[in-house]
């Protein structure tokens, strides 16, 4: 009953919350956003000022350069710099990440591409997994490489790493430009970079901070190639791992809760922007070439619990279950309490109905008293069922 019949209130009943697309003008240096309302996009500013759709391509002329380009109102120059679009094609890059994404389960087993290939990226014939060693399995046979395996081996012990892995990163796909290898903290906390350079292990061991954490590593293909990976931390921390050197760069940015949020972020030849994306609010965060935070942007979103939907919700139903949930790819049972108290009303109400129900019957009190508790506790749900299954009087 506490899946089925929110299902049916929801189905009927639901609001849909309006979530905005933020953009930051480099030009103006305040944030735009779009929404869809009443069946129209709607092009506004940070202060609530109405923009046409050309208006709005004219004041983020870098977001939207492809559009000015085919215009041919794309700018010379801007800030000062001169605007190459084939630069600004190299800069520009975008990447989501979803709060799924941190429940997905890893499988264990990982594609080790050729990096210097002269013929593109192709699929290698075996997979790799790292255990208290890392082993090297024929795909076609099922069997471990045990000469590649040891070559392999043996080179990350020579470089420090110590077996096995706690966390690892990289693209398991040959649908990328380039082959970047894969990104591996150690037992002791130590990030590694592994790849296969000409059929041979290249191993480089990266400065970490003390009792570093690593939640997650998101490797990317970006075009500009200007770090190799975007890594969360355990208590929140967004850092880029710089391509230049393998330094380690924080975002100066507010915590990032992957439970709550989805982020997605972009940027160009002038900045850097960040957006988390919740039930309950949405956060820009602008930094700049050198990573100063330059801007932010909050905006809370309406609460369906303080909605006339929400408001009914809770008075009807005490609890909701559900097999699945937004920030998880796995089915499994969930369940969420009301926020508020009103639901026990409700259930006192039914309790009592139940109660005269049965003095009308001439049932005993005595018999059905876990029955009246079940209709207490649940509310509408236990009404429901204590009625569709009635104890038997002998």
């Amino acid at each position: 009953m506490s899946y089925i019949l929110p299902s049916i209130y929801k189905t009927f009943f639901d609001v849909r919350i309006n979530t905005p697309n933020v953009a930051y003008s480099v030009v103006n240096e305040k944030f735009y956003l779009t929404r869809y309302e009443n069946g129209q996009t709607q092009f506004i500013d940070e202060q609530g000022t109405s923009y046409s759709r050309e208006e709005y391509m004219d004041e983020l002329p870098i977001n939207n350069f492809y559009y000015h380009l085919g215009k041919g109102t794309f700018p010379d120059s801007l800030a000062g710099i001169r605007l190459d679009p084939n630069q600004l094609r190299r800069e520009s890059f975008y990447q989501g990440n979803g709060s799924f994404e941190f429940s997905m389960p890893e499988y264990g087993l990982y594609p080790m591409f050729e990096s210097a290939s002269d013929f593109g990226i192709a699929l290698p014939k075996d997979v790799f997994r790292i255990n208290d060693q890392i082993e090297f399995l024929v795909a076609k046979t099922n069997e471990v490489d045990v000469q590649k395996s040891k070559v392999f081996t043996d080179a990350m012990l020579e470089a420090g790493f110590t077996f096995p892995s706690v966390a690892i990163g990289g693209i398991p796909s040959f649908m990328k430009s380039r082959d970047d290898g894969w990104f591996i903290q150690d037992k002791n906390l130590q990030l590694f970079h592994l790849k296969m350079v000409k059929g041979e292990p290249f191993v480089k061991k990266i400065a970490m901070p003390a009792g570093f954490e690593i939640k997650k590593i998101v490797c990317n293909d970006h075009q500009s190639g200007e770090f190799y990976a975007t890594i969360f931390d355990n208590k929140g921390g967004i850092y880029l791992l710089m391509t230049k050197d393998y330094s380690l760069q924080k975002l100066p940015i507010d915590k990032y809760n992957p439970k709550k949020h989805s982020m997605v972020m972009s940027g160009n030849l002038f900045n850097k922007t960040a957006v988390f994306i919740g039930e309950e609010s949405v956060d820009a965060f602008v930094v700049d070439r050198d990573f100063n935070l330059v801007d932010t942007y909050k905006e809370q979103l309406p609460k369906k619990s303080e909605m006339t939907y929400g408001k009914v919700k809770d008075v009807l139903f005490p609890f909701v279950t559900s097999f699945d949930s937004p920030s998880s790819l796995f089915i499994g049972i969930y369940s969420s309490m009301a926020t508020t108290f009103y639901w026990m009303i409700i259930s006192l109400i039914l309790t009592i109905i139940t109660l005269v129900m049965l003095l009308r019957q001439n049932k005993s009190i005595k018999n059905n008293l876990l029955d009246l508790l079940l209709v207490l506790g649940t509310g509408i749900f236990g009404f429901i069922a204590v009625h569709m299954f009635p104890n038997k009087e002998y």
